[in-house]
């Protein structure tokens, strides 16, 4: 390898190897492989770029660069990767001796989320398309989406989330109760007209 002329065995930290010389990488990595914004580690705490902490790497087809945070839709996750050869050689005293490293990534969310935390299927907000969508989803918590909202919960539709109803609700109360006795008083009847037919 080549660094400014001298020959070197690796390229430094902050720089990668093309064609046997070393360039250095972009002001957000601190380091990248293939080409310059190509980031395999972000900066952290006020070295990072503009003075900011940059934390994360958003993967794409063709590099994976540092950004502040993860884009709608997205949700960050910490993924241990190996370090090349190169990279073991450029190690310092804050790195990782087992060769591995640990970054913080962003990755899609699930077709369900509108937004997601925790892994792609854990859903904070539930999709929904206007145009497409007859029954839309409704945010259920504990990260699910559902259709129908579980007993007791009424559908919000501006947020599409379901919200417990106020069990003081008069109209609410009557409507359960008649749900709830009016399968048991239908088979009081059944079972009474057997018992008189017979």
């Amino acid at each position: 390898m080549q660094l400014d002329g001298e020959c070197i065995k690796y390229c430094p930290k902050g720089f990668f190897s093309y064609e046997g010389i070393c360039y250095q990488c972009s002001p957000e990595c601190k380091s990248c492989s293939s080409h310059a914004s190509d980031c395999t580690q972000c900066h952290k705490g006020p070295d990072a770029l503009h003075g900011k902490s940059v934390l994360k790497i958003i993967h794409t087809p063709w590099s994976s660069r540092c950004v502040q945070e993860c884009l709608p839709g997205e949700f960050k996750a910490e993924v241990t990767l190996k370090m090349t050869t190169e990279q073991v050689a450029q190690m310092d005293s804050t790195d990782s001796p087992s060769g591995l490293y640990k970054v913080e990534s962003c990755f899609e969310c699930g077709p369900q989320c509108n937004t997601c935390a925790k892994y792609a299927d854990f859903c904070t907000s539930c999709y929904y398309d206007k145009l497409y969508d007859d029954t839309p989803l409704y945010f259920a918590g504990n990260g699910t989406c559902q259709r129908q909202c579980p007993w007791f919960h009424y559908k919000e539709d501006e947020l599409h989330r379901c919200l417990p109803h106020n069990l003081t609700d008069y109209n609410f109360l009557m409507t359960s109760i008649i749900l709830l006795v009016a399968p048991i008083v239908t088979t009081l009847i059944v079972i009474i007209s057997r018992v008189m037919s017979k």
